[in-house]
């Protein structure tokens, strides 16, 4: 299939899926985007070495085609490269393409919660210092068994992939793959998320969410 065809039959899909007329621009370009890490990826893991931007540059070009007052995609190229290299990238596009297109990537199944926190506390070295009544919403990406996760706060932390260190009742603590974040969840008895908890172990930071 064309990079055109597969623009178009993704953009059928998604307008289908959305019960919209079309796609804004700031809905297209991350579609294009993200087809075009999907390639990236499933050619790295068939152990395919691929030049990068060119691949970005046939998407881009194929968008341009379609949409002629679409943005200069190829431009994102260095923001493209770095999101390459991030751990969680197969995650996001896997939550991505299930919720948006209806499509499975790898046959995984995800579990998407939002959970909104009207207010948080903060500690230092295990001492109260401050409480602030500001909402942040938190988005977490589960895999089906729970041992993974993709955790983001907005506007405060982007997306962090972690992996499940131990469990507890409903208490499930996730290390970061980077080391200085530790999550702790909380589950109500309907499984939904109850309390977020944020741990920065390198400067022993904690900060406690609350709904």
């Amino acid at each position: 299939m064309s990079r055109e065809n597969e623009i178009i039959e993704n953009y059928q899909t998604y307008i289908s899926r959305s019960g919209k007329n079309g796609m804004t621009e700031e809905e297209i370009a991350p579609l294009v985007l993200n087809l075009a890490y999907l390639e990236v990826l499933n050619q790295r893991k068939k152990g395919i070495l691929v030049n990068d931007f060119n691949i970005l540059k046939e998407y881009a070009d194929a968008a341009e085609e379609i949409f002629p007052d679409m943005s200069n995609l190829t431009a994102t190229w260095p923001g493209f490269q770095a999101t390459l290299a991030w751990d969680g990238l197969w995650d996001f596009l896997r939550e991505y393409f299930q919720n948006k297109l209806g499509q499975s990537i790898d046959n995984v199944d995800v579990i998407s919660e939002t959970y909104n926190s009207s207010f948080h506390k903060r500690y230092e070295n295990n001492a109260f210092t401050s409480e602030s009544a500001v909402e942040r919403i938190i988005k977490i990406i589960f895999s089906e068994d729970k041992k993974e996760c993709l955790l983001s706060i907005s506007p405060t932390l982007s997306e962090k992939k972690a992996y499940l260190k131990t469990t507890e009742n409903n208490r499930y603590t996730y290390i970061g793959s980077d080391p200085d974040y530790k999550f702790v969840i909380t589950f109500d008895f309907l499984d939904n998320v109850e309390h977020v908890t944020l741990i920065l172990t390198h400067r022993n930071v904690r900060i406690e969410y609350f709904e």
